[in-house]
């Protein structure tokens, strides 16, 4: 053990309350610090370790535990943190006025949720591109990141929409991995080896009994969770946090679902009594006709109001009914009658034109104009509207690249590589798929189209096919390496040639005589015309 790990491992000590003895201690490891690293490192003006990638292909990640420093200093396999690293840091609450449990209520609604998925799956099936000039650091880090790409922006971009902002704890793993860079069509092994790797990002629900505290740059600093009498603490560089639309250095975002809350609470309320209103209206009503005074039931004078109503009870439970025989003296009608009636006013067209414009409303909380979904416009109009989809889509992107190259991207490039290794590093998300695809092809079109129409002109610059290619997703190759000459039918079409120039030489007579070849070899045909008396 050299001199930097012996200082971390008694500055650990020193703060640690479990050690009584410290003296004792830092004795016990002076004596005992005769480990060797395994990975060369040098030592910089702040005693912390600076690891350099070597030439035998080791790299820190063999050796070193992420989040925890070298594996042969710390064995702490728990994520609580100690007293020292909770300091400058208070607990902060949502102020959001509506609950998280109502937007889960609202994530259920079908155009809420039709908004949400059009946007989701727009972006999840973006391609990425992870750059930097060392092909072994970007061959690795893309390696151990593709796998969880997907998940990762459908995880963070649906919890985001619906709460504003969405968090996961970040599970490590040591594995062997074998990384090819691909050059002049041929792949070369970069590196083979063990990588402190990312097993999976465990998203959690917010709904759950979570404590939030920053630091006093308004950064989230740590996420609590009580689970009865225990606490669990993770601190910031195991969490992947994304926040959406943030504003004023608010930790928990804007979420999508607050612009259309009204509409979704008096679309909720409108139902509600469309369905009374159908209740009562939408199917005819039992009308029953009886005389007035009182009648022998059952030994007992009962008014006729609750024979009546004994008898409409008994039509719609029982389906059958029992009506007295008595006939008006005057007009010879039955003085009992019941009669199913037709509702006057059945429409619903006002609680339906509200429920679809709040429809609309829905749509367009979430950046989508509503065309695109309801299609009750012109071709013209729905494909500028569509563009504005685009734009909204790019927005979103952004705010992607930025929460997944820093919670992601940098920190396994630096349990890794070292944390100098990230200055280099690119990440981005393909925008071509958000409907640029089209653009380009149309661009490559017209150019072609322009360059060929202008003669005795040339282009200064011409467009480079095989990228453009390479954008619209479309594979390419050349002719040689796609085409292979077939001996047999070459010999067989030359074959027929000779044959044929041979044939037209043997016809061609005119040329053997003299001034033959002065000789018109049109001739007029005779034109028979119906109308030709002669």
């Amino acid at each position: 053990m050299d001199k930097t790990n012996v200082n971390r491992v008694l500055k650990l000590a020193m703060e640690d309350p479990d050690i009584s003895d410290f003296s004792s201690f830092e004795s016990y490891v002076s004596k005992n610090s005769d480990l060797k690293p395994l990975t060369k490192s040098k030592t910089d003006k702040n005693n912390f370790k600076s690891f350099s990638v070597g030439d035998e292909g080791d790299i820190r990640g063999q050796t070193v535990r992420p989040g925890f420093g070298s594996s042969l200093v710390n064995g702490r396999d728990k994520l609580r943190n100690r007293v020292h690293e909770l300091e400058n840091e208070f607990e902060v609450y949502n102020t959001d006025n509506i609950p998280l449990s109502t937007y889960q209520k609202m994530s259920v609604d079908p155009m809420i949720r039709l908004a949400t998925n059009l946007i989701v799956g727009l972006i999840s099936g973006l391609k990425f591109t992870i750059a930097h000039p060392d092909e072994k650091v970007q061959a690795v880090v893309n390696d151990i990141y593709k796998i969880h790409h997907n998940s990762t922006v459908r995880n963070m971009l649906t919890s985001g929409l619906k709460y504003g902002f969405s968090f996961g704890e970040k599970v490590w793993q040591r594995e062997e991995i074998t990384s090819t860079s691909e050059a002049k069509g041929e792949k070369n092994v970069v590196y083979s080896g063990k990588v402190a790797s990312l097993k999976k990002v465990k998203w959690l629900d917010p709904r759950q009994n979570f404590e939030f505290y920053v630091n006093k740059s308004d950064e989230i600093s740590k996420v609590v969770q009580v689970q009865n009498s225990t606490r669990v603490a993770v601190k910031r560089d195991k969490i992947v946090w994304f926040i959406l639309d943030r504003e004023f250095s608010s930790v928990f975002g804007k979420s999508r679902y607050k612009s259309a809350y009204i509409d979704w609470y008096y679309s909720k309320i409108a139902r509600q009594y469309m369905l009374k209103h159908l209740e009562k209206t939408g199917s005819p009503h039992l009308e029953v006709r009886y005389p007035l005074g009182e009648n022998l039931l059952d030994g007992q004078m009962v008014s006729n109001d609750q024979i009546a109503q004994r008898m409409a009870q008994s039509l719609l439970v029982h389906g059958s009914v029992m009506v007295p025989s008595e006939v008006d003296e005057t007009s010879k009608e039955p003085r009992w009658s019941l009669e199913y009636k037709e509702p006057k006013n059945t429409s619903l067209d006002a609680y339906m034109d509200y429920l679809q414009l709040a429809d609309r409303r829905k749509v367009q909380a979430h950046g989508i104009p509503d065309s695109i979904l309801v299609g009750d416009s012109n071709f013209s109009e729905t494909d500028a509207k569509t563009d504005l989809l685009l734009i909204m889509a790019e927005d979103l992107v952004d705010q992607l690249e930025e929460s997944i190259k820093t919670d992601l991207i940098d920190v396994i490039a630096a349990y890794n590589f070292g944390p100098k290794i990230i200055n280099d590093l690119v990440f981005t998300i393909d925008r071509s798929g958000l409907g640029r695809r089209k653009a380009i092809k149309e661009f490559m079109t017209a150019m072609l189209r322009v360059g060929t129409a202008m003669k005795g002109r040339k282009m200064t610059f011409w467009p480079d096919i095989r990228k453009g290619f390479k954008d619209l997703g479309i594979p390419t190759t050349t002719f040689d390496e796609l085409f292979v000459e077939d001996e047999l039918e070459t010999k067989r079409q030359e074959d027929l040639m000779k044959a044929k120039e041979k044939q037209d030489a043997g016809n061609d007579k005119d040329r053997n005589r003299p001034g033959g070849d002065n000789r018109s070899r049109t001739r007029d045909a005779k034109d028979d015309s119906a109308t030709d008396n002669n």
